[in-house]
């Protein structure tokens, strides 16, 4: 199920594989299902409900996309690039699913002609209730951020952090709060969509939690520049620098931005491979 939780770069925007995988099927769906129900005497109305489920989904998607304007109308204003990495989160997914909702029912209403609003009201309930069980599943199956035992660090297990401002820290002397890890870098775009979720993740909850974004600095070209852009981001919470790549190894990072969520005991207890919204952090953290 990991496979499912990673991110995948399309050009400049950072697309969740599940996602990709729910347009690809739909577009199959939709090209393949009609020519076969046709040779099994598929109706025009069956062809017309099929479009309009379609049709509803890009709706959702595109919404949800959008959703980050909401969030961060501020950050996008002044660089609009970070539209296309930025994670809709959970009210996202509940914005796509009233706008799939209200088109389907203007669908209805206007292939009936207004003659039976009632029906138009209840194709659109269904639909809601479908869309609502689907998304709980997909965020059930592949958004719950659990790490699976075999790549979780033992509680007490002790990791060093060199720090960017020359001291260090250990993992262990952070038990007793959870602790937030962002494995991140400066040319990850991406990671600059995410930072504005991280920076008020950590504004609201810095007394109760500790935050540590980790960079991966040997992909970097020099620590200075991880400082510049440490600096010109007002990023406040502690930065590691992960040189040699070993707390990267350790944590099975695979990529960036990945975010990992300890527990006060120093267990990992939450995983996401690419931008992550902090609704889905913040739970973890309470």
């Amino acid at each position: 199920m990991d496979t499912f939780r990673g991110s995948v770069a399309v050009g400049p925007a950072a697309v969740p594989v599940w996602i990709l995988v729910a347009i690809t099927v739909g577009i199959v769906c939709r090209v393949a299902l009609p020519p076969v129900l046709r040779r099994v005497g598929l109706s025009a109305e069956t062809e017309r409900v099929l479009d309009t489920i379609f049709t509803a989904t890009i709706v959702a998607l595109v919404l949800w996309k959008l959703y980050p304007v909401v969030d961060l109308f501020p950050e996008i204003r002044d660089n609009p690039s970070l539209l296309l990495r930025a994670p809709g989160g959970r009210r996202g997914v509940v914005a796509g699913l009233i706008g799939a909702t209200l088109y389907t029912a203007w669908r209805v209403w206007r292939v009936e002609k207004r003659r039976n609003a009632m029906a138009a009201i209840g194709v659109a309930g269904v639909v809601a209730a479908a869309a609502a069980i689907a998304v709980v599943v997909v965020v059930a199956a592949v958004g719950s951020g659990h790490s699976s035992s075999d790549r979780a660090v033992a509680p007490g297990d002790d990791v060093a952090l060199e720090l960017l401002d020359g001291t260090s820290i250990s993992l262990a002397t952070l038990q007793g709060k959870p602790t937030v890890l962002t494995f991140w870098a400066t040319w990850c775009g991406p990671c600059a969509a995410e930072l504005p979720y991280k920076k008020s993740l950590h504004a609201a909850y810095a007394e109760g939690a500790n935050f540590v974004g980790v960079n991966v600095t040997r992909t970097e070209r020099s620590v200075s520049d991880v400082a510049d852009y440490v600096r010109d981001n007002g990023i406040e919470y502690a930065v590691a620098l992960d040189r040699s790549g070993t707390i990267s190894d350790r944590f099975f990072v695979r990529g960036t931005p990945t975010t990992v969520v300890l527990d006060a005991s120093g267990e990992v207890v939450a995983r996401w491979a690419g931008p992550v919204h902090s609704d889905r952090i913040v739970p973890y953290l309470r």
